[in-house]
């Protein structure tokens, strides 16, 4: 999706972007080209607010993907949870709250 955003640029009229447990593609393990963000994405993107959840204890997707967003997208709020897992225990309540404050 944020490639998505990244080339339609403006245009795209997003409110906002939530990310919830997303790989960085391009990190180890994680090299897929086709889903790579562009390297001019963060000045593409830097309009748009976005917020990134991401679980302590997630096994499927490493909390350094979300360090590695708020490196990449400083004017995201990167919000780490204590635990939840991957499916984020099914308590989607702090995600809902960070979709209303967009």
């Amino acid at each position: 999706m944020l490639k998505c955003l990244a080339e339609l640029g403006p245009a795209a009229r997003a409110r906002g972007f939530v990310g919830l447990a997303c790989p960085l593609w391009g990190l180890p393990e994680w090299e897929h080209e086709a889903f790579a963000l562009p390297a001019w994405a963060t000045d593409a993107l830097s309009h748009l607010p976005m917020r990134f959840f991401h679980a302590r204890d997630d096994d499927v997707v490493s909390i350094d993907h979300l360090t590695a967003y708020g490196q990449r997208f400083p004017n995201a709020r990167c919000l780490p949870l204590a635990s939840g897992g991957h499916m984020f225990d099914r308590d989607l309540s702090a995600i809902a709250i960070a979709i209303s404050e967009l």
